[in-house]
C-alpha cells in the first residue's frame, strides 16, 4: 500500500506508475482542503485604533489558518473564546458580546 499526505490546500495531479508506465487511471486530479484550525497559527486584527470611548463597541477579525498555514474560508469552530480583562483593576469584568462568528 503507498501513501500520499499533502499539506497544502489546492489541486493536484496525482499521477501514478509502475516501471514508469501510468496505471489505469492515473493522474488522478485531487482536491485538498484545510485541515482543522490550528489556535498557533491565527490571527487577529483590530479594525480600529486600539483606543476607544466607553460604551462603544471594538471590532476585530480573526483570521484562521490550519497547522500548516492554509488560509481557512469556510466553515468554522463551534468553540471560539474571547476574554477581556480590566488592566485598570481587579474587581470589574468586561461584558463581551460575539457576533457574526
Amino acid at each position: 500500500m503507498a501513501s500520499f499526505i499533502p499539506l497544502y490546500k489546492g489541486t493536484y495531479s496525482l499521477s501514478i506508475t509502475l516501471i514508469n508506465i501510468s496505471i489505469s487511471g492515473s493522474p488522478f486530479t485531487i482536491t485538498v482542503l484545510p485541515g482543522a484550525i490550528d489556535p498557533t497559527n491565527c490571527t487577529s486584527t483590530l479594525s480600529s485604533s486600539n483606543t476607544i470611548s466607553a460604551g462603544k463597541t471594538l471590532f476585530f477579525t480573526i483570521t484562521a489558518y490550519d497547522l500548516y498555514k492554509n488560509l481557512i474560508t469556510t466553515g468554522g469552530e463551534k468553540y471560539i473564546s474571547i476574554y477581556a480583562k480590566y488592566l485598570n483593576s481587579d474587581n470589574y469584568a468586561s461584558p463581551i458580546g460575539i457576533s457574526d462568528i
